[in-house]
């Protein structure tokens, strides 16, 4: 069975015993094993890199909790699921968004001022530099379609 994800840090996140999170972790690594010809241990790694960068997209307490139950880290962001994010970390998720990206040849020059708010209400720490761009080149689209509806309604209003 394919599992997305988000399919995965669902489940994941419904455990609420180290027990029952290290369970969950074995049955995921021999479904790698079984379905991707992973080995165990590029299984295990898989997973925990991959839930560790997710923690950073979750709020506090969530984040937090995936840390305590299969003690995760976050690859860039080293205090995710240990402290609270407060803005002067969130300042310092968006400098490394910014360094990752100019090391991995993206034009990050729309970013200077920008900060994205997840659904959540709260900053998200999007590290992957092409999903900030993209967001970025959207958000501008957006802003022109509502100037270019703006005008068309002051044109009709004269």
């Amino acid at each position: 069975m394919t599992k997305t994800w988000g399919d995965l840090a669902k489940e994941f996140i419904a455990c609420e015993t180290k027990d029952q999170a290290e369970k969950w972790l074995k049955a995921e690594i021999a479904r790698s094993v079984e379905q991707y010809k992973h080995t165990p241990k590029e299984a295990e790694s898989i997973l925990r890199s991959s839930l560790g960068y997710m923690m950073g997209y979750y709020d506090d307490d969530t984040a937090m909790k995936m840390q305590r139950l299969l003690d995760l880290t976050h690859p860039l962001l080293p205090w995710v699921g240990k402290e609270p994010t407060t803005l002067d970390r969130l300042d310092d998720a968006f400098e490394i968004g910014k360094s990752f990206g100019a090391t991995h040849g993206f034009d990050l020059s729309p970013l200077m001022e920008y900060r994205m708010t997840s659904v959540l209400g709260r900053p998200s720490l999007f590290m992957n530099s092409f999903q900030m761009y993209r967001d970025v080149e959207y958000v501008k689209k957006e802003v022109k379609d509502l100037a270019e509806q703006l005008a068309r309604l002051s044109s009709k209003l004269k």
